[in-house]
């Protein structure tokens, strides 16, 4: 289980990353077409790491399903599964659309469905964050600065 802790606190940031990249080159492909190639690939990269975040997310957090925290862990991975599972629709018709010659990136609407995935990407970041750094949620050892040692 410590490995699969461990495992997700690690993948998942790649997401996060990946995710603004594409965006940041979907913005960009507007201008330079041939960054259209660079946004797929940061988006499925993404993607990819995702979903092993995903799923080790779903594993790490049984230890807290009877604890009152579980409501604050839930809304975490239900921003994350359903955004996932969008993500993975989008993929897939981006995927197919290119292979007919033409990228979905191209349409008006797609900067706009970037932008809503940005934002849900970095909510679902935001969610997790608040649960390791506001309420310790797998965190071990101590941290010199929330011990409070008389000074």
């Amino acid at each position: 289980m410590e490995f699969l802790v461990r495992a997700h606190a690690a993948l998942s940031h790649f997401p996060i990353a990946l995710l603004v990249i594409s965006f940041g080159a979907t913005l960009l492909g507007r201008f330079r077409p041939r960054l259209r190639i660079d946004t797929f690939l940061a988006m499925a990269g993404g993607l990819g790491v995702g979903l092993f975040s995903v799923a080790t997310g779903i594993v790490v957090h049984e230890p807290y399903e009877h604890l009152p925290i579980i409501s604050e862990i839930q809304v975490h991975q239900f921003a994350a599964l359903g955004g996932t599972f969008a993500l993975v629709v989008l993929a897939v018709f981006r995927f197919l659309s290119r292979r007919k010659g033409e990228d979905l990136e191209g349409r008006a609407w797609y900067p706009l469905a970037a932008a809503v995935g940005l934002v849900w990407i970095l909510f679902v970041g935001a969610t997790g964050g608040d649960l390791v750094y506001e309420h310790g949620i797998n965190v071990s050892g101590v941290n010199p600065l929330q011990v409070d040692n008389g000074h």
